[in-house]
């Protein structure tokens, strides 16, 4: 047993009625003094104490500069100081060196479930192993080893996480720090423990589908999920995210039928119910976007898209419906967490996603538009309307897909004219078009001119003419040195992990981490405790090819840690090409990680990531950036150089990953 002693305020506040921090510090010593007198006069055993540092008492501990804290009062000296994430599991303050010293040890508080600001996630597991080991073995190594409590609201539903999180507690040596590789190991371990009449076979495709399922559902927490997160449009996003949600319904569809009998109900409540509703439930908003984005071209396409959205409501209501009655209704109610529309921290306004119905026009028309864009051609009295294609003036790009829609009644007859471009080929000539059909444009690489070279395309329907201006070149790659990425009009993506050369500093190095983070994988400073001198931590270098000097916008993208000291920095370093090397803040001066009124940290938990953008210059051909460690915490995911004068389009995943060679 383990008595928590200390106070804080009703619901969860801050202490009220005294009027200084020093005053609430006195009341503090005070109860805590009488808690101890108690336990010591009326308890038949020494029992260990706790006091949990959450953020409603945090302040009180460290005091500030005219005030001293908690932290230096004897009283506390046997006590274990338990510590909080940030609600989203992400730790906040770590003791520092001296901290360490404190005799009662230290505790953390953590969470896979979590009703609160900015928003409640409550419904189904959304935290990826990979994220409980970095987090939790940096608190470890921070020297906090004394208690590992975690919040998992029900039960049901967490089994995998919760196994994970204590498993990695009581057997640190095996699943901690040294142990890179835990949360792929320890997915499959967990699964033959609960399916050992299954197959390594479908253990397999069970780790697969359980990861995949997880992540998906994490990349942004079901509660947080609108219409508007994955854009139907831009970088194919939706399209993207869609295709990878079907794939794992189909994988679970596969294994059922392959599981054995004596496996199929621990399947069904562990994996298939929670991956497939949460699926449906992606699936539901990705459908409301694309409805609402074709209803913005005014074409009938978006009529399907509404029916597919009441379709899978309707499947959300049968998922809840269906594993309420199953086992003798055993695990009924676990699955009523509202999880659909929340506009704020609890219930109050969460609502389906709203569908839009077209009305066709009174005779066909044609409306022409690239597949990645919101952008429409329509008939014009004078020049056509056009569509200029640059992409395949870059390596890497092998397909444009152009849509032809009908906004009326009927059909019309679409002819596809071009011209004779042996690097260019087209999918189809001639359509009759009642709804909508795609016209791809594929790319032969190998036969693309040394020269620019255009190749013109009409689509016509005998009333309504449409351009095409598709630009080709081949680009001279063939000499890069490995690991080289290519501009893509203006922009280059670059994962964290495809860096050309890693460089260890004087006492650390960078190590990746698989299957983390937003981008599924990512680079972390070790040891996890050390904070680097500017420029004198570990470096990882990418480079990469612009064929345009001037002013460009260097994004790094990392993780949404927080910074680990009190009042500290979540820093970095950087270096363009020979330049000085300069630090940068991940974060900015008035962020409070697990504050519900910092918007940075509500942005950051959200959306998953932390973006800094810095203002560089980069000549033509050739550059190279430079990551350097400084702060412990810090986690690369990213890096986008984007040229000046160039606005991405909105979306939640950014670009794709550019060419490399």
């Amino acid at each position: 047993n383990i008595v928590t002693v200390g106070m804080r305020g009703e619901r969860d506040s801050m202490m009220q009625g005294t009027k200084t921090l020093k005053d609430n510090i006195d009341v503090l010593k005070d109860i805590i003094t009488n808690q101890k007198s108690l336990l010591k006069n009326y308890s038949k055993r020494d029992m260990p104490m706790l006091l949990a540092i959450y953020k409603e008492v945090e302040k009180y501990f460290y005091g500030d500069q005219e005030t001293e804290g908690l932290k230096e009062w004897d009283g506390l000296d046997s006590i274990i100081l338990m510590l909080c994430e940030d609600n989203f599991g992400n730790m906040r303050t770590l003791p520092d060196e001296a901290m360490r010293k404190h005799k009662g040890g230290y505790g953390m508080y953590y969470h896979f479930d979590y009703h609160g600001s900015p928003i409640s996630y409550e419904w189904v597991n959304s935290t990826a192993l990979s994220k409980v080991w970095e987090q939790m073995t940096e608190c470890y190594e921070y020297g906090v080893k004394e208690v590992w409590m975690v919040n998992v609201g029900d039960l049901k539903g967490n089994e995998f996480p919760l196994s994970y999180f204590l498993d990695l507690a009581y057997d640190f040596e095996k699943w901690g720090s040294k142990n890179l590789e835990s949360p792929q190991e320890y997915t499959e371990y967990w699964l033959r423990k609960q399916f050992a009449a299954a197959s390594e076979e479908l253990i397999e495709e069970l780790a697969w589908v359980l990861t995949e399922g997880i992540y998906l559902t994490g990349l942004r927490k079901p509660e947080a999920l609108n219409s508007t997160i994955y854009h139907p449009a831009h970088f194919r996003e939706g399209e993207r995210i869609l295709e990878r949600t079907l794939n794992v319904q189909n994988t679970l569809m596969k294994i059922q039928d392959a599981l054995p009998d004596v496996c199929q109900d621990g399947f069904y409540s562990m994996i298939a119910y929670p991956l497939n509703a949460a699926m449906n439930l992606i699936q539901m908003q990705i459908y409301a976007g694309l409805n609402a984005h074709y209803a913005g071209k005014g074409v009938k396409t978006a009529n399907d898209y509404s029916d597919l959205v009441t379709r899978v409501i309707q499947k959300d209501r049968e998922y809840g419906s269906l594993f309420a009655e199953k086992f003798q209704e055993k695990w009924s109610g676990m699955e009523l967490g509202k999880h659909i529309g929340f506009t704020k921290w609890n219930e109050d306004g969460c609502r389906y996603p709203l569908r839009i119905q077209v009305e066709p026009f009174t005779r066909p028309r044609m409306v022409v538009s690239r597949r990645d864009s919101e952008s429409i051609c329509v008939k014009n009295y004078g020049q056509p309307d056009q569509i200029v294609v640059h992409d395949f003036l870059y390596p890497g790009n092998e397909s444009v897909a152009i849509e032809i829609a009908n906004d009326g009644i009927g059909c019309y007859h679409c002819q596809i004219e071009a011209e004779e471009c042996d690097w260019l080929i087209l999918d189809w000539r001639e359509k009759n078009i009642e709804k909508q059909e795609i016209l791809n444009l594929v790319c032969d690489q190998e036969k693309l001119p040394r020269e620019p070279e255009t190749c013109n395309i009409l689509i016509t329907d005998g009333d309504t003419d449409v351009r095409i201006i598709v630009y080709g070149q081949k680009k001279i790659t063939e000499e890069l040195e490995p690991m080289t990425f290519y501009e893509n009009d203006g922009v280059v993506a670059m994962l964290a992990e495809h860096y050309y050369e890693s460089v260890p500093g004087k006492a650390g190095e960078w190590k990746e981490l698989r299957g983390y983070g937003k981008y599924d994988s990512a680079l972390k400073a070790f040891p996890v405790v050390e904070t680097f001198s500017l420029g004198e931590g570990p470096a990882v270098k990418y480079q990469f090819i612009v064929e345009q000097a001037g002013k460009y916008q260097l994004q790094v993208l990392s993780a949404p840690s927080n910074p680990l000291v009190e009042g500290g920095k979540l820093s970095f370093g950087f270096q363009i090409n020979d330049g000085f090397v300069l630090k940068a803040n991940s974060v900015g001066d008035e962020y409070y990680g697990g504050e519900p009124a910092c918007a940075e940290w509500c942005d950051g938990v959200l959306n998953q990531i932390h973006k800094k953008s810095i203002t560089v210059m980069l000549k033509a051909e050739r550059n190279e950036v430079t990551i350097y460690a400084v702060d412990a915490g810090f986690v690369l995911e990213e890096l986008l150089i984007v040229r000046d004068d160039i606005s991405l389009p909105s979306s939640y995943m950014g670009p794709e990953e550019n060419w490399f060679s």
